[in-house]
C-alpha cells in the first residue's frame, strides 16, 4: 500500500515540477524548488534518509537542467526562446530519439548512489532502463493531439521516479 502511494505521490509531484502555475505569488523560484524536497521526503516513507536523500537530490539534478527544446522536437512544436549549451550540445545528436535518451540519462548519477548506499550495486542498471522507457513515453505522450498530451507524459514519469524509489 506503501509502494502504491509512494508511486502515485511521485507522479503528481511531477507534474507539480512541470508547471509552476499551481504556486501562490509568495512563493519564490521554480517548482523544482519545493518538489525535489517533497519527492525526498515521499521517498523517505520506504528507504532510509541517505537513500531518500540521494532521490531528492538526483531529481533536481534530473530535472532542473534545460530541456524543452529536446521535448519540443519531440512534440513537433518550436520553443519560444534559444537552446541553452547543454540543450544544444544534446540537440546536436541524431534524431530524435538520441536527444532524449540522453537526456533521460541525467538520472544516472542517481542510480550510482542509490547503488552504492543500498549495497546493490546492480541498481546503476536501473539508469538505461528509465531512460529507454522514459525516451518511449515521451515519443508516444508528448505529441500535439490535444492541449494536454504532455501532462501524461510527466504523469507518467513521476510514476517512473517512484517505481525506481520503491524497488531501490
Amino acid at each position: 500500500m506503501t509502494g502504491a502511494f509512494v508511486i502515485l505521490a511521485c507522479a503528481m509531484l511531477n507534474r507539480l515540477r512541470g508547471d509552476d502555475s499551481w504556486m501562490p505569488s509568495w512563493l519564490r523560484g521554480r517548482a523544482l524548488f519545493y518538489v525535489a524536497p517533497a519527492i525526498g521526503a515521499v521517498a523517505w516513507l520506504v528507504q532510509p534518509w541517505p537513500v531518500a536523500l540521494a532521490f531528492a537530490l538526483g531529481f533536481a539534478l534530473w530535472a532542473g537542467p534545460g530541456w524543452g527544446h529536446i521535448l519540443m522536437r519531440v512534440g513537433g512544436r518550436r520553443p519560444d526562446r534559444s537552446p541553452d549549451v547543454m540543450e544544444a550540445a544534446l540537440l546536436a545528436l541524431p534524431g530524435s530519439l538520441a536527444p532524449v535518451f540522453a537526456r533521460m540519462m541525467f538520472i544516472l548519477p542517481t542510480a550510482i548512489a542509490v547503488a552504492w548506499l543500498t549495497g546493490r550495486p546492480e541498481f546503476w542498471l536501473a539508469a538505461p532502463a528509465f531512460a529507454a522507457v522514459a525516451t518511449v513515453v515521451y515519443h508516444t505522450l508528448f505529441r500535439p493531439l490535444a492541449a494536454y498530451d504532455w501532462l501524461r507524459a510527466e504523469l507518467v514519469l513521476g510514476a517512473l521516479w517512484g517505481i525506481l524509489i520503491v524497488g531501490a
